[in-house]
């Protein structure tokens, strides 16, 4: 509408009128993890297929994550929100992790190995878990191999969950009677003002 764009002949347009159309859009995001671990292994005693052997250890990390947004709140001016260009995801936190874990190996005869071992991990955010592992193999000839397995895990939720947003836009179908009822044309069918459109959304993370 400001006839700033010269459509007739799109070279003449300068590399100005080209970003007011499609501005760069730069993003610098920082991710980080620091991580320290040890382990002590030592063999217990023997049995009649081997040494039984335990391992422990622990662990301590550092995890940081700031992706900021491309399109940040205007204080100066908040009706200007989300009117120019828009980068929908956003994510930032950080925390500290400890762990600690186990494992024993029992070599009960030749052909029967068991197996069990542990991880007990603790987040700064407030949450923390324990997950066992149990194994058995039994191998009754040299070409024959038999394991079961029973382990649990979890999911640690990502930066993205607990302190992110991400925005976007929703369809909207107006559906109430009496509002709809009073704006239609004058064929009987709705207007503009009760037709689908867009509201924007701001899902946030915690």
């Amino acid at each position: 509408t400001s006839g700033s764009y010269n459509f007739v002949d799109p070279s003449q347009n300068s590399q100005s009128v080209l970003n007011s159309i499609a501005p760069r859009n730069v993003i610098n995001a920082r991710t980080q993890e620091y991580s320290g671990e040890a382990t002590l292994s030592k063999g217990l005693f023997r049995l009649p297929g081997g040494m039984a052997k335990l391992a422990i250890g622990g662990n301590i990390r550092y995890e940081a994550l700031n992706d900021p947004n491309a399109n940040p709140l205007d204080t100066a001016n908040p009706a200007n929100q989300y009117t120019s260009y828009i980068n929908p995801v956003n994510a930032q936190g950080s925390r500290w992790v400890e762990s600690a874990f186990f494992q024993a190996d029992a070599p009960i005869v030749k052909m029967l190995d068991a197996e069990a071992s542990g991880r007990y991990d603790h987040y700064s955010e407030g949450f923390s878990h324990f997950s066992p592992k149990f194994g058995v193999q039994f191998k009754p000839t040299e070409k024959l191999t038999l394991r079961g397995t029973f382990q649990k895990g979890f999911r640690v939720p990502s930066f993205a969950e607990t302190g992110g947003s991400n925005v976007g836009y929703t369809t909207y179908t107006p559906n109430n009677a009496n509002f709809v009822s009073q704006h239609l044309n004058a064929n009987g069918t709705p207007n503009n003002y009760a037709q689908n459109y867009y509201i924007g959304s701001n899902t946030a993370g915690n």
